[in-house]
This record gives C-alpha cells, sequence and structure tokens, in this order.
C-alpha cells in the first residue's frame, strides 16, 4: 500500500461515526398493561405503544423509552399544555420502571391516524425529557 492509499484510508476511518441500536424490553413493576389505565386518567386515547431503544454513538450510549400515543382525543392546542400533559404521562411511565434510572430520555408522540379513501395519514407531535428533568 502506498503512503498516499495509507494517508486516505486512515482520513476516511478517522471521520467514521459508529451508531448501533437495539431495542431493549422495559421492565415495569405491575406489567405494561397497569399503565394504560393511569395514562387514560390523563387523556382517552385508543392505543398505546412502549418500548425502550439503546443506542451507541462511538462509545456513547443512550436509552430510551418511546411513549406512543395513538388517537388521543382533546390534545391540548397549546404547546406548553401539551409539554405538561406529555410530562405527566412521562412521570407516569418512569415511576412503574422496576430500575427508575434505567433510561436516559423519555420520548413522546402524539399521534394522530386518520383514514381516507383508502389511504391512512399520520400527524404527529413529540415532546422529549432527560430523565434529569422528570425530577
Amino acid at each position: 500500500m502506498s503512503f498516499r492509499n495509507l494517508v486516505f484510508t486512515l482520513v476516511l476511518f478517522t471521520g467514521c461515526t459508529f451508531t448501533t441500536t437495539k431495542t431493549i424490553e422495559p421492565q415495569f413493576k405491575n406489567g405494561t398493561e397497569a399503565l394504560e389505565p393511569a395514562i387514560g386518567s390523563l387523556i382517552n386515547f385508543q392505543h398505546i405503544n412502549i418500548s425502550g431503544i439503546k443506542t451507541t454513538v462511538d462509545g456513547k450510549t443512550e436509552r430510551t423509552l418511546d411513549i406512543s400515543i395513538i388517537n388521543a382525543s382533546a390534545l391540548p392546542e397549546n404547546a406548553a399544555d401539551l409539554k405538561e400533559l406529555a410530562r405527566s404521562i412521562a412521570l407516569v411511565c418512569k415511576d412503574q420502571l422496576v430500575n427508575r434510572g434505567e433510561f436516559d430520555i423519555f420520548s413522546l408522540s402524539f399521534i394522530t391516524q386518520s383514514d381516507k379513501d383508502q389511504v391512512r395519514s399520520n400527524h404527529f407531535e413529540q415532546v422529549s425529557f432527560t430523565d434529569k428533568e422528570l425530577h
């Protein structure tokens, strides 16, 4: 290998970012099913999805609890009110985790799905909190 190729190869590897993403199963004290009534007391919804995601970028790991609320009724239109609702839902989820410090980020998505003429459309609003913001 020539010197020029070696330098090019080193520059190429130096500029790379290595990312891995892995799904992790959050462990709740009373199971995921127990969260639905607690969250349902805050807002009515059609369905909820909760999953954990572990992302590692160049050796730095971040764990996110992803909470998707599908077809919630009467979502607040005001951004501050929506954020407060999202914070309340995140706190319910965090309080029910077996290990309350398991996740670094709590990401909430409010997804509105509608079907018209055999076409499904999605509209979503997302709010995220760090673990420290939920103390």
